[in-house]
């Protein structure tokens, strides 16, 4: 398991090396400042690819639970009841 990270690992910094030779020579910038881009884009690339959840359903109530969809679904539920008991914008227009 760990010889097999160790390789991959290997490679990958081989090909980041590589990338860098070939646009700090045509580009004529040192290598070391395209190693540093290379590894920040690779850092925010990795961390956006990171993320889970439904993008769509964000509740901080369920965050961490494996129930987090029926929390969602309840607090969801919840307002539409609010909003059926007092009507939410029901009587705008007659307050103005």
């Amino acid at each position: 398991m760990v010889t097999k990270l160790l390789i991959f690992s290997i490679i990958y910094l081989v090909i980041g090396f590589i990338i860098a030779l070939i646009i700090s020579s045509r580009f004529n910038n040192d290598i070391w400042n395209i190693l540093t881009y290379e590894g920040i884009t690779l850092l925010i690339i990795g961390f956006l690819i990171s993320m889970k959840g439904n993008p769509s359903g964000l509740n901080i109530n369920g965050i961490g639970h494996d129930n987090a969809n029926i929390t969602s679904f309840f607090s969801n539920e919840v307002t539409r009841q609010e909003r059926e008991y007092k009507p939410y914008y029901k009587d705008f227009i007659k307050t103005m």
